[in-house]
């Protein structure tokens, strides 16, 4: 056993991420050798420290420390090949070497080989128990291979031996925000930070979990505290860029990635996001050869699926139909992947819907008592699939200076939840609904609403949530004066743009990570819409998307009127009024502060070929929405999974 002393200088070399040489089972002329060797390396004379432990494997070819010890020096002078065969040499005399298991560990690690390298750092781990790096390596190793419970089971251990352990707190974080879970990951860079304030990838990751939380400008100055600690930490650049990149200021995205990148030339993640800043730039080209250079290289799944998506948008802007598609599938693979590990239970939200279809008939709706409601300003609701246009209306109308928008907030969503403990199981609850309790429901809502905008009861409330429309029933239940814009947009074009974005990951949106599923999801909805046309006096009005961005004026006046608003040449100016508006929480984030467009019309028959299966499926809609049926050839249409009521018409 290594002696306190050797402990405590092993301990503190620790703090620079390697194992580092110790004096176990040597004869008593090689342990005052191994010991020199260590003063000389501790003093900075590496020749020195090189030449001691030579001599020990001239007496002793097998001395496992020795090697590993020269596999350290060989490491750190960068040549990765010699330091590999003496570590394998070091094993191979003695298999339980934990410190030469730890080092070949991470080389494997950092070779993407992450199965031999969590083998080998399992075993280092369970002959090493005490020693708080091993298990921090491990924990990488297990985070980069993608077995996230173990990796944070991993990172806790070397936690529990090691409380002040800083990079292991801030490893902890990193798993927490690749998976999406950014308050746990900023409480883990929080206590990084506060055992060193002055730890830049730290403070650098927790700007990163802050931009997760859409706490913009707490992102921002984290990062920037970074900087100040390292002004040349690449890593900080680059999320820098990612934040600007996401506040729709490019040439500031731009400046940060070409710092980062001049920094850190050949890193795969600034890479990719080079590649999507040169996308937005429109330099298609550039940003397909930075973001394909970058995959390959990257392990985290979340940034990996989005390169292939921003991927794919370029292919799809260079007419590369067959590459773009395949980057979508690419993509969508791997959010399929994180439901899979996250339990998403994306049946349970279509026996939601289907709840929905089954109970609204007449009878039921003329079994509800009547209500004393006199509200002249009820909100006004934007539904409709997604994709089919809601962002884009949304800006507009809050471009009109008598009206707040509310953008994708899950007020109707928790105001269900609280009828759902007084009132009983949703939906059958909107029937409990009465003169009694309306008022009291109302005022939830308000005040969900309250909490994302300081509501101005001079203006009109304009509720923006797509699929609010699952909903539609009890909105009209609580507001029965309300007004509802609907969205429609081309149902192909509608399903192979929700396929082709990097949602974030709900119940809803997990249903788009096929074309089949799209399909099944947009039938099981749309359906629903019908019948909530055909059941409910709705106060509605449509608003094609096609026709928006071919006659902007012609169908945003009408629409207007049909709201009691005036024309007002500020909706003109949409697209600057977005850019002030700050980050904005969709994937159409990129779309909606540009001028109107009319390329993404029609998309879907570039994509023929991979669309052909689900044509079935939404035929009956395209002919419900007056749209041209004239669809190439078509196999029969399969059965709609989860689909009944009305969800085929």
């Amino acid at each position: 056993m290594a002696n306190r002393r050797d402990r405590r200088r092993q301990q503190k070399l620790q703090k620079n991420g390697k194992a580092t040489p110790n004096i176990i089972g040597a004869s008593a002329a090689e342990g005052n050798l191994m010991s020199q060797a260590a003063a000389l390396y501790e003093a900075g004379d590496v020749a020195g420290a090189k030449s001691t432990f030579e001599v020990i494997t001239t007496m002793n070819p097998g001395h496992a420390d020795a090697l590993f010890g020269l596999g350290v020096l060989e490491e750190q002078a960068g040549n990765l090949e010699v330091a590999r065969k003496h570590y394998q040499t070091a094993i191979a005399g003695a298999p339980n070497h934990a410190p030469s298991l730890t080092n070949l560990g991470n080389i494997l690690r950092n070779e993407r080989q992450f199965e031999a390298a969590i083998g080998m750092l399992e075993q280092a781990a369970v002959l090493a128990q005490d020693v708080p790096l091993v298990h921090n390596n491990l924990g990488i190793a297990l985070h980069q291979g993608g077995a996230i419970e173990r990796a944070i089971a991993a990172f806790q251990e070397a936690l529990a031996l090691a409380p002040d352990f800083v990079e292991a707190h801030c490893n902890l974080g990193a798993v927490y925000a690749d998976q999406d879970q950014f308050a746990e990951a900023a409480e883990c860079f929080k206590r990084a930070i506060t055992l060193d304030p002055h730890h830049a990838p730290a403070l650098a990751n927790l700007g990163n979990a802050f931009n997760g939380l859409h706490r913009v400008d707490d992102a921002i100055a984290a990062l920037e505290k970074a900087l100040e600690n390292d002004p040349g930490f690449a890593f900080a650049y680059a999320k820098l860029a990612t934040v600007y990149e996401r506040l729709n200021d490019l040439e500031k995205a731009e400046e940060y990635i070409l710092k980062s990148k001049s920094i850190d030339t050949d890193n795969p993640e600034v890479s990719i996001m080079n590649g999507i800043i040169l996308g937005r730039n429109k330099k298609y080209e550039e940003a397909v050869e930075q973001i394909t250079y970058g995959i390959p290289f990257v392990s985290s799944p979340n940034i990996v699926s989005r390169a292939h998506f921003e991927a794919g948008h370029s292919y799809d802007r260079l007419n590369d139909s067959r590459k773009a598609f395949y980057h979508y599938s690419a993509g969508n693979a791997l959010i399929e992947e994180k439901a899979v590990r996250f339990n998403v239970d994306r049946e349970k939200y279509l026996e939601e819907i289907n709840k929905n279809i089954n109970i609204f008939n007449k009878e039921w709706v003329d079994d509800w008592s009547s209500l004393n409601i006199e509200d002249s300003n009820s909100p006004i609701f934007i539904v409709g699939f997604p994709r089919s246009g809601t962002t884009l209306l949304e800006q507009i109308l809050d471009s009109h200076p008598k009206i707040q928008a509310l953008d994708e907030k899950p007020v109707i969503e928790d105001t269900i939840k609280y009828i759902n403990k007084s009132l009983g199981e949703y939906p059958s609850n909107i029937g409990n609904i009465s003169n009694e309790n309306i008022e009291e429901i109302k005022e939830v809502f308000y005040n969900e609403v309250s909490k994302y905008l300081n509501i101005n009861n001079n203006l009109k409330l304009v509720v923006k949530m797509p699929l609010n429309l699952v909903n539609v029933g009890f909105i009209f239940r609580i507001f029965p004066n309300a007004k509802f814009i609907f969205t429609e947009r081309h149902p192909c074009d509608a399903c192979l743009s929700c396929f082709m974005q990097h949602f974030t990951l709900n119940r809803a949106m997990t249903h788009f990570t096929s074309l089949e599923s799209t399909a099944h999801f947009y039938a099981l909805v749309m359906g629903l819409w019908r019948q909530y046309v055909e059941l409910l006096p709705l106060n509605w009005h449509a608003l094609r998307y096609e026709a928006l961005v071919e006659d902007f004026e012609g169908v945003v006046r009408p629409l207007l009127e049909f709201l009691g608003l005036e024309w007002d040449d500020s909706v003109l100016a949409f697209d600057t009024h977005a850019q002030g508006r700050g980050a904005i929480m969709t994937p159409s984030y990129s779309q909606v502060t540009q001028p109107i467009y009319s390329s993404s019309k029609e998309r879907w028959r570039r994509y023929e070929e991979e669309m052909r299966p689900i044509l079935p499926i939404l035929e009956p809609f395209i002919r419900y929405f007056g749209y041209d049926a004239d669809l190439p050839n078509t196999p029969d249409a399969p059965s709609a999974s989860g689909a009944t009521g009305s969800s085929s018409i």
